[in-house]
């Protein structure tokens, strides 16, 4: 491609401002925490309960934001050049990232799930996002020549995976509303367990 630039500095200067950029919104996601009140120890407790489902959904936005960087910064270990297409969808994944604590005030400002509903879109764009920017790396020929396949597989399962996860509770959200939190634990745990197994029967890569 003529627009492809293959110096250190282009993917470092891309990797530093997405790093600096998903700093920020994993900050100001804590910042958007509720504060428990209270004057004795029964009275703190009962406010975390009243809060439960924004710390469910801080917790799982801290994981998948976390995991969102995780395969980022591995990806870019052996991203060797980058084009025009592959800055856009990095926009389109740190857009979808900084919307996270925005995304998060929403989750109780309807009873009828459309707060959640967003919330889950929010983070299934990221997964969608993050797996369109590896495949386009890859399939572009911005990667190293040894690049592990097992990076791939490992993006394809943190980012992927979650997407779908989220991308399907969305609609869930306007039928079932807060019990969709319970969906999110379970269905991450069974990626997870999903995951090992399959890793214990290929062995090592």
């Amino acid at each position: 491609m003529a627009d492809k630039e293959t110096s250190p500095a282009a993917v470092e200067r891309v990797a530093f401002f997405s790093d600096a950029v998903i700093a920020i919104a994993m900050t100001l996601l804590a910042l958007e925490l509720p504060v428990p009140e209270g004057t004795r120890l029964p009275e703190f407790v009962a406010s975390f309960g009243e809060h439960r489902d924004e710390y469910i959904a801080f917790l799982l936005a801290f994981l998948v934001v976390g995991g969102t960087w995780l395969a980022h910064h591995k990806l870019f270990r052996f991203m060797a050049a980058t084009d025009t297409l592959l800055l856009v969808i990095n926009l389109v994944t740190l857009f979808a990232l900084v919307l996270v604590p925005w995304s998060s005030k929403t989750l109780e400002s309807a009873e009828d799930g459309s707060g959640i509903a967003l919330y889950s879109l929010v983070m299934a764009l990221i997964g969608a996002s993050s797996l369109w920017l590896t495949l386009h790396a890859r399939r572009a020929g911005l990667m190293r020549e040894d690049t592990p396949e097992a990076l791939f597989d490992g993006i394809w399962v943190k980012a992927a995976l979650p997407g779908a996860v989220f991308g399907v509770s969305a609609p869930l959200a306007l039928w079932i509303q807060s019990w969709v939190y319970l969906l999110w634990p379970l269905l991450y745990l069974g990626i997870a367990l999903f995951y090992s197994i399959r890793r214990l029967v290929r062995g090592p890569s």
